[in-house]
């Protein structure tokens, strides 16, 4: 028995007696196989689920011509979304390609912004982003223009970036706080954005993140990042873009408080891989393996080729048709 997989799974687990799972692209030829045992002894879920959400991540939309159909793959992803159901969308980060700059040159532009904010407006389905280091471009951070990029992006559909003085930020939305924590039912969401390239959080983000993970050990709590750490999911053959966590002073004190807490999962993005990086490497795209629960969220714009031997991301543009993406 095997179980064919194309563009989206209802689960990310084979089926009970599937072998492998095949992985095929958008002309229905197979790219490779994974084999079930990849899956670490998981089994499908039962019962009905409390809600749904649609989970994407580096989509890299532009306002001008690239080969990454990055704006395409997140309309086919919302369409999706909406179709199933889905209460709403969170995005991992690098939802553009240079945020409020050219990619050739510093001037200050917003096409890219509300190109962004017009595919939106196509869905009835709300959309929380985070801000990765492609919106923090040039070494512009986005908190230079957190004002109007909140505007430009959709209050109260788009979650922001914390700021290196959060709590300062009244913005009001639909959510608490919607840069920051949301509730939904008995589960916690948090969302922390990128304020620049190169830093995870600031230090008062991150202790307000071990407060809230005090405060909320009764519950499930699910934390979104946009970059991921060393040996942690996303990176199989050791091929990956930069890990941000890589020079932040408090990688090590932040895999030390998510270890305290089994209700925690941390999502993240950043490395362009793809669900069938599972053929390669087992921790692809879920691990366990620093002692908390990580999960990689696919690239929808330029995801990686999974040809373990290849150096560059730009070989094997995806079909505009496709995308990867997940629903929790």
């Amino acid at each position: 028995m095997k179980y064919e997989y194309t563009h989206f799974i209802s689960e990310n687990i084979a089926p009970k007696g599937a072998a492998r799972i095949v992985v095929k692209g958008g002309d229905g030829k197979e790219i490779c196989s994974i084999p079930s045992s990849r899956f670490g002894g998981l089994t499908p879920p039962t019962g009905e689920p409390l809600y749904y959400f649609g989970l994407v991540s580096d989509c890299h939309t532009a306002n001008w011509t690239t080969n990454w159909n990055g704006g395409q793959k997140l309309k086919n992803a919302l369409a999706y979304f909406q179709r199933a159901g889905c209460k709403f969308v969170i995005g991992c980060g690098d939802f553009t390609q240079t945020g409020f700059y050219c990619e050739d040159a510093t001037d200050y532009n917003e096409g890219q912004m509300l190109n962004y904010k017009s595919i939106l407006a196509d869905y009835s389905i709300p959309v929380y982003e985070i801000f990765g280091n492609h919106e923090n471009y040039h070494g512009k951070n986005i908190t230079d223009n957190l004002t109007r990029a909140k505007e430009l992006t959709g209050i109260p559909y788009t979650a922001y970036t914390v700021s290196s003085n959060p709590d300062s930020d009244t913005v009001e939305g639909t959510a608490t706080r919607p840069n920051r924590e949301a509730p939904v039912g008995n589960d916690l969401y948090i969302l922390c954005g990128q304020s620049t390239s190169g830093q995870v959080m600031s230090a008062d983000d991150f202790t307000w993140i071990g407060n809230q993970l005090k405060n909320n050990s009764n519950r499930r709590c699910f934390i979104f990042v946009h970059s991921y750490m060393e040996g942690d999911s996303g990176d199989p053959d050791n091929r990956r873009e930069n890990s941000i966590f890589g020079t932040w002073d408090k990688t090590a004190d932040f895999v030390a408080l998510l270890k305290q807490y089994p209700n925690v999962i941390l999502f993240h993005g950043h490395s362009h891989m793809k669900f069938e990086h599972q053929a390669v490497d087992p921790l692809a795209n879920f691990a366990t393996v620093k002692g908390y629960k990580s999960v990689h969220v696919p690239s929808l714009g330029n995801p990686r080729d999974i040809d373990p031997h290849a150096t560059t991301d730009k070989d094997t543009p995806e079909d505009a048709a496709s995308s990867q993406c997940y629903l929790v």
